[in-house]
């Protein structure tokens, strides 16, 4: 996150060896929650002796506060942590587009573009969040499985999914050859979220091939592979 800490945290990321698989927040979340299971019981026992000594009459309070004290200290839990957590709704063209996928009855894959494995998507805040298409579409979606972390662009052992890759990163290919591939593949349509056109540093040249039938859609455009 682009805060004051971040260039704090990028040194630690290079330099020290345990901090790159504590990269999510979730992982520090959790030796937080240990942490806190474990000295809460100090506190509390340390409070218990403290109130019996100075009033016992009011340790009821007290132990109803011991319970309610947690609740009130992650307030934020209940209201979708303070309304960071809100539902959204996948456009109307990801339906649309579903619908037409569905309506061919071909044995066929999709490919998913652009090829990365997180996205910032509009209709989701501009969050970054993995690549939906998979749970989202019907279909056999083909995605990028790349999480790009500093010198690692990919872990997938996927013999296939690498050839796929390649392919269609390969600048030096023409169109007709990466689509041909792509048919050998059993790849019929190609959906590109075009609302990151101009934010991928990807160029998928074969898109421009006339061998591509093109929709285009608001946010979505669908290509049928017409490569015999």
């Amino acid at each position: 996150a682009d805060t004051i800490f971040k260039p704090i945290n990028d040194w630690l990321f290079a330099h020290i060896g345990f901090w790159s698989g504590f990269r999510d927040s979730q992982k520090w979340s959790g030796l937080l929650v240990l942490s806190y299971a474990y000295f809460a019981t100090f506190g509390a026992y340390a409070f218990i002796e403290k109130v019996m000594v100075f009033n016992f009459k009011i340790w009821p309070y007290a132990r109803t506060a011991i319970f309610v004290f947690p609740i009130i200290f992650t307030y934020t839990v209940w209201g979708g942590f303070a309304r960071q957590i809100q539902p959204v709704w996948y456009p109307e063209e990801w339906h649309q587009v579903n619908e037409i996928l569905n309506s061919d009855s071909d044995d066929f894959k999709v490919l998913f573009l652009p090829w990365h494995q997180y996205l910032s998507l509009d209709f989701n805040n501009y969050l970054i969040s993995i690549n939906p298409a998979r749970s989202f579409f019907d279909k056999h979606i083909i995605q990028g499985e790349n999480m790009e972390i500093g010198y690692i662009f990919s872990q997938s052992a996927d013999s296939a999914y690498m050839d796929i890759e390649r392919a269609i990163l390969n600048e030096k290919q023409s169109p007709e050859a990466v689509l041909g591939f792509l048919v050998d593949n059993n790849i019929k349509y190609i959906i590109n979220y075009k609302n990151l056109t101009n934010k991928d540093y990807i160029q998928y040249n074969f898109l421009n091939s006339p061998n591509l039938l093109k929709t285009e859609y608001m946010g979505l455009t669908l290509f049928e592979i017409r490569v015999k």
